[in-house]
């Protein structure tokens, strides 16, 4: 049986981005638990896969090849940091540019760019990113997203974000156990 595979952005040994006392590893976290409840809600029988949050990013990578298989869906969750007048949801996709894996990341963004009520920033390759290569878009599992939330240092993003955690986590959801029925 298909997959879905959350992980959260960092871990606890590096937080990513801090801003207004709001750390991205801990809101990556938070997330990721509520993602993995709503799956549940909607599908109690779809299996999800989470990172643990003492794992760095080679042994998440490490345990994903281990147990993942391309028809699974990876979520990698994130939050963006600039300037505080900086807005907006994005994902990011690997280089290859697949067309599912860019609609499904569509689909997301459009999702929380809606539901959050700020800017939907759309999907870019990996290379749009401040890194050339994002390693947790080249495990064993096609189709992998990686989804900046908002921006931290966002005081409008955060207040949203964390308003509507449980209505993201639905609708999110929604959309992961949709597209797995689709992959099998």
């Amino acid at each position: 049986m298909n997959k879905i595979i959350i992980t959260a952005g960092h871990h606890n040994a590096d937080s990513g981005a801090v801003a207004n006392g709001f750390k991205e590893s801990e809101e990556a976290i938070k997330d990721r638990n509520e993602l993995v409840k709503a799956v549940h809600f909607i599908s109690p029988s779809t299996q999800v896969i989470i990172d643990d949050d003492n794992d760095n990013l080679a042994t998440v990578i490490r345990k994903i090849n281990a147990v993942g298989t391309p028809k699974d869906l990876l979520l990698d969750i994130h939050y963006n940091s600039a300037s505080v007048i900086a807005t907006g949801v994005e994902a990011f996709i690997n280089g290859k540019d697949d067309p599912e894996n860019r609609r499904i990341a569509g689909r997301l963004v459009e999702l929380s760019s809606k539901m959050l009520n700020i800017p939907n920033r759309g999907v870019k390759l990996e290379s749009s990113s401040q890194h050339p290569r994002l390693g947790i878009l080249h495990t064993v599992v096609r189709r992998s997203i990686l989804l900046e939330r908002g921006f931290i240092n966002n005081p409008g993003d955060m207040k949203s974000i964390e308003k509507l955690r449980w209505e993201w986590a639905l609708g999110t959801a929604n959309i992961l156990i949709q597209e797995l029925t689709k992959l099998r």
